[in-house]
């Protein structure tokens, strides 16, 4: 049903060129922007609950789910814990831990920060071309890669700024996680406009739109 049903009807609202008429509006804008995540999430976790429930018909009951609510994440690292989530511990497994732990012992721990730069872009440069090897896909994984740093960089610095209990407590208020969530979702619902737009083509229709 998710997939076959209700990810259609989200898949003809998304397309962005609806935005390039003369009369589309701010709300033509909000329908674009939230149809596609949408369908992406109904279409990708549909297709694996079909994979997991014939794994079980067959007698296979090991197969884990493959989606956790990843649109309720609070950050990107989060969000990847969430999303496709066979494919973030491969990713985790073989590229990001093997690759930072050997950097991090080449190195001196006054590098240590950079080298850990260095594996979420590495790591997510993979994520990138692994969905596709176009530049929007490999711009997808740049702009992930550099929200996770950002994300692991307002951390260090909440911290220092409010110890490591009052960091606890003021990310646990719920207002915090209301604007957290959304703007990681709205992160993550603009960034993925790429998967099905070239990056000229999403150029040329917002240059119109706000044009």
């Amino acid at each position: 049903i998710k997939a076959f049903v209700i990810a259609p009807i989200f898949l003809k609202s998304s397309d962005i060129g609806a935005l390039t008429s003369a009369d589309a509006n701010g709300l033509d804008f909000a329908i674009v922007l939230y149809s596609y995540p949408i369908y992406l999430y109904l279409n990708f976790s549909g297709y694996t609950d079909i994979v997991i429930a014939v794994a079980r018909l067959c007698g296979v009951n090991t197969l884990p789910e493959n989606f956790n609510r990843p649109y309720l994440a609070r950050n990107l690292p989060d969000f990847w814990s969430r999303w496709h989530m066979s494919f973030g511990t491969w990713i985790r497994h073989y590229v990001f831990t093997p690759l930072s732990k050997w950097l991090l012992g080449e190195t001196p721990p006054s590098a240590h920060n950079a080298m850990l730069a260095i594996s979420v872009i590495v790591t997510f440069f993979i994520v990138g071309a692994w969905h596709g090897t176009t530049l929007n896909f490999l711009i997808f994984g740049l702009l992930h890669a550099g929200a996770i740093i950002v994300s692991a960089f307002y951390g260090v610095v909440l911290k220092s700024l409010l110890g490591r209990q009052r960091r606890k407590t003021f990310e646990a208020h719920i207002i915090v996680q209301i604007l957290s969530t959304t703007v990681c979702f709205h992160f993550v619902a603009t960034t993925v406009l790429l998967f099905s737009n070239s990056v000229s083509s999403l150029a040329s229709t917002l240059k119109i739109f706000w044009g």
